[in-house]
């Protein structure tokens, strides 16, 4: 449809107006557009709590196919139902809006009307987290928002403002493999024009990611999610940063036994804030202890030490107490071809208890971290780890191949963009000039970081 635009009163006189003007936009949402923004700009509180409210008593958004069942013919009017309903869910007393109005929007929106206004779709994400806390019910949100993050990017690959809402729902909610299928797609584009991304965004995504794969044993994939975080360009030291670092850290303690350095690309800022905070000096005398194998020092730190308990990193922690054995036999195999289990268990101290030591070989050996057998006489033969890995088919080889093409060429058009943008190019100028001024207090941007929280899952 097509024609002059409607007149929506300055003052606001009538939502029954705006919802006409709505239903008229069906077809050329992007006229209503500055409509809208108009409204909100010049009336600001009065605009979002008439367009969230009701229409003498009746709920315009079911008047328009919302939470009737209709919700594919509410689609055509997307833009409008998406100012109502971002504003509806905003206010402090909203009118009741049920489970189903909410889920039938973000499973039929239409997107490119959605990517008109991404900002309403950032406030309608946050808003929808606040009704079902309201609500005494925070799951209920997790639905709608894994609707809107796999509807609303152009592809998987984009980063919109609605990844780390449903990221941090899925952690706190203790939901960690509802985010699975998002945090497996790496994120390749960032689009302003999608999706009204601000800094903290980025941060707050992979730092989530982090913790939902670390809680589901993925410490490789969490590892790559951590480092994302601490070296994200920076100026200043991030909050979220710095609590990254540490969680990486404990995470390559996991791993290998030891920490390695953060990239190049790291701004000195974030190393520097790791090195010096006072937060951080438990976490280098646990890493210090781990890494010269000083057993009885890391479990007296862990002990005695409460950071841990208040970063809520104290389940990091005790799993890599728990590793040490394992790291100690990986150790081993790195001198001996073969080796008793008496002397084994004297090496990772378990001298008198072999039973013990076999039962970590051999589970070694079933969770695939070790190549080794278990002969008759007590005797334990290292292999070399090519040996029991599977040969990968032709067909593999090529499609690895083809995999790792495009990706070269994505990296390769995204280098191109950004060493093409103004602002990266200054701001690149300006951190070498500057070497990174301080640390940056973000602590409101964090997720949870005090008492029980679902960190502990870790």
């Amino acid at each position: 449809m097509s024609g002059p635009i409607p007149n929506l009163p300055t003052n606001l006189g009538s939502v029954l107006q705006i919802v006409h003007s709505c239903q008229s936009f069906n077809a050329v949402a992007n006229q209503l557009l500055p409509t809208l923004r108009g409204l909100v700009w010049n009336n600001a509180g009065q605009a979002e709590s008439m367009l969230g409210g009701l229409i003498d008593g009746a709920d315009p958004l079911l008047n328009m196919g919302l939470g009737t069942g209709g919700g594919r013919q509410a689609a055509a009017y997307t833009l409008g139902t998406l100012y109502m309903l971002s504003a509806r869910l905003s206010m402090t007393s909203p009118p009741q809006t049920s489970f189903q109005t909410i889920v039938e929007w973000c499973s039929t929106f239409e997107p490119h009307q959605a990517r008109l206004a991404s900002d309403r779709v950032g406030k309608l994400a946050k808003g929808i987290v606040r009704w079902a806390e309201q609500s005494g019910q925070p799951e209920d949100a997790l639905e709608p928002l894994r609707l809107l993050v796999t509807r609303y990017p152009p592809s998987p690959a984009y980063l919109t403002n609605i990844h780390p809402v449903f990221v941090q729902l899925c952690c706190t909610t203790r939901h960690f493999m509802l985010a699975l299928p998002i945090l497996s797609v790496p994120i390749t584009e960032i689009d302003k024009d999608v999706s009204d991304l601000h800094y903290t965004d980025n941060l707050l995504y992979h730092y989530c990611g982090g913790v939902a794969l670390g809680a589901l044993k993925r410490f490789r994939e969490a590892a790559d999610f951590f480092e994302i975080a601490v070296s994200s360009p920076a100026s200043v030291a991030s909050a979220i940063q710095v609590e990254a670092y540490k969680k990486l850290s404990l995470i390559q303690l996991i791993l290998y036994g030891k920490t390695a350095s953060p990239p190049k690309y790291t701004s000195p800022a974030v190393s520097r804030a790791f090195r010096n905070s006072s937060t951080t000096q438990p976490y280098l005398k646990f890493i210090n202890a781990i890494e010269i194998t000083d057993r009885e020092a890391a479990r007296k730190l862990a002990k005695d030490v409460e950071a841990f308990q208040t970063d809520n990193n104290m389940g990091l922690v005790q799993q890599v107490l728990d590793r040490l054995p394992w790291l100690a036999v990986k150790k081993l195999k790195e001198t001996y071809m073969k080796l008793a289990l008496e002397e084994i268990g004297r090496e990772i101290g378990l001298p008198d208890d072999i039973k013990a030591v076999r039962a970590l070989i051999v589970d070694m050996i079933a969770a695939g971290e070790l190549s080794a057998s278990i002969h008759p006489d007590g005797t334990v033969s290292f292999e070399e780890e090519s040996a029991l890995l599977p040969q990968p088919s032709k067909l593999q080889i090529e499609t690895a191949l083809v995999q790792a093409r495009d990706a070269v060429e994505r990296l390769a058009e995204l280098d191109r963009s950004i060493g093409r943008s103004r602002d990266y190019i200054q701001k690149a100028l300006h951190q070498r000039d500057s070497g990174g001024m301080g640390w940056q207090d973000e602590e409101s941007m964090m997720p949870p970081m005090r008492g029980e929280s679902w960190e502990d899952n870790l």
